[in-house]
């Protein structure tokens, strides 16, 4: 993700960030469970 966005500024900070989903790899695919209101 930096690497895409250092172009609008190397000072950037990235926050806030998870994986969602993925597909293929080794360890196969991958779906976050989503998350239950309190």
């Amino acid at each position: 993700v930096y690497d895409m966005c250092k172009s609008a500024g190397k000072e950037i900070t990235i926050e806030h960030i998870r994986l969602l989903e993925k597909t293929g790899g080794k360890s196969g695919d991958y779906r976050a469970p989503i998350p239950t209101a309190p």
